[in-house]
C-alpha cells in the first residue's frame, strides 16, 4: 500500500497523472517499436531518464518506475546494441513498467487490449502483476492469484522458469468501468515478488537478473481498443509456434478480430525463432504452459519448411512429432480441438541450399505441397487444419500489389500476419467478421479485401 500510494503521488509530480480534465491527444492503438530506426532515440530517454516515446506519439511513454523502497545498488538500464530491447538489470519488488497513454474518448465499458513480449533471465523475477488505474486506485487486470512460494505474493501472470533470453508473450485484456474522456490511460506491469524465475527461490540482493521488453519483429508492445459490445462465452486458444506466429504479435490480431465479431477469444502463446515441434515439446517452458490447461483450441504452427519436407530423405518424424505434442496437450486439456497451421510458401521459393528439391523452387510448387501435406497431417494428428497457405495464394494471385512478406520473402509483413489472423479467426469461431470489424493498422479497403478472403476460405460463398 506504501508503495503504490507513493507511485501515485511520484506520477502526480510528474506530470503523468492528469489533475481533473487536463487536455489530451491521441488515440488506439499506441505501438512501441523496438528496432534499429529507434534505437537511437530510445537510448536517448531510456537510459538517463527511463522512458520510452510511443511511435510518432511522444506524449504517450512506457517508463520504468522503481519503488520508493528499492535503492540504486545494482540496478542499471540498458538499450541491447543488437536487438534493441530496453532491459533492466537489478529490478526488485515494486517497480514497475508503466504505460501512460493520452486519450481523446474511452466508453464505459470498452475493452482494452495490451500486447507484449516480456523477457528475463532464469534468476530474474517470476511473479508479476498487470494492472490499470481507475478509480483512483489500481485494479488487477485479471484474477489475482496466490504465489506458491508464499502466499502473501499476489500475482496476475507467473513468468516461465526460463533459462537466459526466453519471452513470455502477454496479451492482456481490460475494461473500463468509467469513461476516459480528455484523459490518461494508465496501465503497469508491476514486479511482484523477489523470487526467481527458474524455481522460486528468493532473489539475492546481489543478483542482476536481466528483464525487459523484447521485439517481435520490431514491435514491442501494442495497445488497442477491443470494443465495448457483449461478447460470447470465452474460449481459451493456446498458439505454439514460431516466427511465423510471433511476428507482429498474430494471436493479438486474433483476439482484436474476434473481439470486434463479439467472440471472447482469450490467447496464450509459446514461441521460439525457427522451432519444430520435436523442441518444443522438449522445453519445460513449454510443457509448463500446455499442463496449465483449460485451453479449448490449440493452434500449432510448425517450423515453416517442415510441411512441405513430410515423406522425403529429409523427413526426421515430422508429423510423429506433431501427434506427440498433440497427445500431450490432450492430457491436460481433453476438450481441446487441435488445429494445424497451413502456413505459405517462401514469396520466390526456397533458395538457400539446404534441401534440393523440385517442390520448393518456386512459390506455386511450394504451396502446393505445404497444402496438400498440411491437411494430411492434421488429419493423421485427428486434428483440423487452418487453411492460411490457400488464402495466401488467392491474395498473391488477385493483388500482387499487396505485399505479404518482410524483405526476406519469408516471414509476414503486418498485412501478412492480418491475412492469417483473420483465417485463424474465422477458423476457430466457425463465423464471420460481422458489421462494424477491426481493421488493425492497415487502411479499411485492404484489411476488408483480406478478411473477406480469409471468410470465402474457410467459410465458402463469394
Amino acid at each position: 500500500m506504501k508503495r503504490n500510494l507513493l507511485l501515485t503521488l511520484w506520477l502526480g509530480l510528474a506530470g503523468i497523472l492528469p489533475a481533473g480534465a487536463q487536455t489530451a491527444a491521441g488515440d488506439l492503438p499506441c505501438l512501441w517499436h523496438f528496432d534499429k530506426t529507434h534505437h537511437a532515440a530510445h537510448a536517448a530517454t531510456f537510459v538517463e531518464q527511463g522512458f520510452l516515446a510511443a511511435d510518432d506519439r511522444p506524449e504517450a511513454t512506457l517508463r520504468y518506475l522503481r519503488a520508493a523502497d528499492n535503492g540504486p545498488d545494482g540496478f542499471v538500464r540498458t538499450l541491447d546494441r543488437k536487438t534493441h530491447n530496453p532491459v533492466v538489470r537489478g529490478g526488485g519488488a515494486g517497480d514497475c513498467w508503466l504505460f501512460a497513454v493520452p486519450v481523446d474518448s474511452l466508453g464505459k465499458g470498452e475493452r482494452i487490449g495490451i500486447d507484449f513480449l516480456f523477457g528475463n533471465d532464469a534468476s530474474a523475477a517470476k511473479h508479476y502483476r498487470l494492472e490499470y488505474f481507475e478509480r483512483g486506485r489500481w485494479l488487477p487486470a485479471g484474477r489475482l492469484l496466490r504465489a506458491d512460494e508464499d502466499r502473501n505474493i499476489r500475482y496476475t501472470h507467473r513468468l516461465f522458469a526460463a533459462g537466459k533470453g526466453n519471452s513470455y508473450k502477454l496479451f492482456g485484456t481490460i475494461r473500463l468501468r468509467e469513461a476516459l474522456v480528455r484523459d490518461t490511460l494508465r496501465i503497469r506491469w508491476m514486479q511482484a515478488a523477489d523470487r526467481r524465475a527458474d524455481d522460486g527461490r528468493a532473489v539475492p540482493s546481489d543478483s542482476l537478473g536481466a528483464s525487459g521488453f523484447h521485439n517481435a519483429h520490431g514491435l514491442g508492445a501494442c495497445i488497442r481498443r477491443l470494443g465495448a459490445r457483449p461478447l460470447s462465452r470465452p474460449r481459451k486458444v493456446l498458439f505454439i509456434g514460431n516466427s511465423y506466429t510471433y511476428y507482429n504479435l498474430v494471436p493479438g490480431i486474433v483476439r482484436e478480430l474476434a473481439a470486434h465479431a463479439g467472440r471472447d477469444l482469450r490467447t496464450e502463446m509459446f514461441t521460439i525463432g525457427g522451432c519444430t515441434m520435436e523442441r518444443h515439446l522438449k522445453q519445460a517452458d513449454c510443457r509448463d504452459l500446455i499442463d496449465r490447461g483449460g485451453y479449448d483450441f490449440v493452434v500449432l504452427q510448425d517450423q515453416s519448411l517442415h510441411p512441405a519436407l513430410i515423406g522425403t530423405p529429409d523427413d526426421k518424424g515430422i508429423v510423429r512429432h506433431a501427434q506427440a505434442i498433440v497427445d500431450y496437450i490432450r492430457r491436460s486439456n481433453p476438450k481441446a480441438r487441435p488445429f494445424i497451421e497451413m502456413t505459405w510458401g517462401r514469396r520466390d521459393g526456397y533458395t538457400e541450399g539446404k534441401f534440393d528439391y523440385d517442390f520448393l523452387s518456386t512459390y506455386a510448387a511450394m504451396q502446393e505441397r505445404i497444402r496438400v501435406n498440411a491437411l494430411a497431417e492434421a488429419e493423421a494428428v485427428g486434428g483440423d487444419c487452418i487453411p492460411v497457405g490457400v488464402a495466401w495464394s488467392r491474395v498473391r494471385a488477385e493483388r500482387p500489389d499487396l505485399e505479404l512478406y518482410v524483405r526476406d520473402g519469408s516471414h509476414p509483413s503486418y498485412a501478412g500476419s492480418y491475412l492469417a489472423a483473420a483465417v485463424i479467426c474465422a477458423t476457430l469461431t466457425g463465423e464471420g467478421f460481422g458489421p462494424a470489424p477491426s481493421d488493425g493498422l492497415l487502411d479499411p479497403d485492404t484489411a476488408a479485401y483480406l478478411r473477406r478472403v480469409a471468410e470465402q476460405t474457410v467459410l465458402g460463398g463469394k
